[in-house]
C-alpha cells in the first residue's frame, strides 16, 4: 500500500532483482543468499549501485541489507529465538525445469553456478521454514502454469502475470 513499508525477508536472493525492486518502492528488505558466489556478486553489484549515488543506490543504502547464509536455517532461527518476525517472507526458488525453451540469461547463469535446476525437497523445507517464523505473510513466486510449492497448503491468493505468478499463502500465526 501507498506509504506502507513492510520488512520482508528475501531467503533467495538470488542475484537481487526482486529485492532491489522492493527496497526501491519502500520496503526494507533482508536477502538471504547461501551460495558464496553468487553472494559476492551481488554484494559486489549493491556496492557498485551504493557508489553510484542514484536513486537506487540510495533506496538499497537505506533499506537493502545483504546476508550470506542458509535461508532455511535463518527463518528457524526466527521462529526459535521469539525474535520479530518480518511482515512477508518472499521465496523465489529456482524454477522447474520447462520445455525446449531456454531461461532468461540470468536464470540460466544461476543454474549453472548453482549446478542444476529445482530441488523440490529444498523448496518444501524453506517454505515450511518460511512458515514457522512467524511472518504473516508469505509469497511464493514460480513460472505461471507451475504446480504449488508444496501440494498442500494451497495459496490464499493468487497474483498472475504473463509468464509468472506469486503465491500468497497466509500462514497461522502463534
Amino acid at each position: 500500500a501507498k506509504g506502507a513499508s513492510p520488512r520482508i525477508i528475501d531467503a533467495t536472493a538470488g542475484l537481487g532483482r526482486d529485492a532491489a525492486w522492493l527496497a526501491i518502492r519502500g520496503a526494507t528488505v533482508l536477502s538471504i543468499e547461501r551460495d558464496p558466489v553468487i553472494h559476492a556478486l551481488l554484494a559486489d553489484a549493491v556496492e557498485r549501485a551504493r557508489a553510484a549515488g542514484d536513486p537506487i543506490g540510495t533506496a538499497l543504502d537505506e533499506r537493502f541489507t545483504l546476508e550470506r547464509g542458509d535461508g532455511v536455517e535463518a527463518l528457524r532461527e526466527i521462529g526459535r529465538s521469539g525474535a520479530s518476525p518480518p511482515d512477508v517472507v518472499f521465496l523465489d526458488p529456482m524454477f522447474p525445469e520447462r520445455g525446449s525453451a531456454l531461461a532468461k540469461k540470468e536464470a540460466q547463469l544461476l543454474a549453472a553456478l548453482l549446478g542444476g535446476g529445482a530441488d523440490e525437497t529444498a523448496d518444501a523445507a524453506l517454505f515450511h521454514a518460511a512458515c514457522e517464523s512467524g511472518a504473516p505473510r508469505v509469497v511464493v513466486k514460480r513460472p505461471r502454469h507451475a504446480p504449488t510449492i508444496v501440494p498442500d497448503p494451497m495459496p490464499a491468493h493468487r497474483f498472475e502475470g504473463r509468464s509468472v505468478r506469486f503465491d500468497l499463502y497466509l500462514p497461522p500465526t502463534p
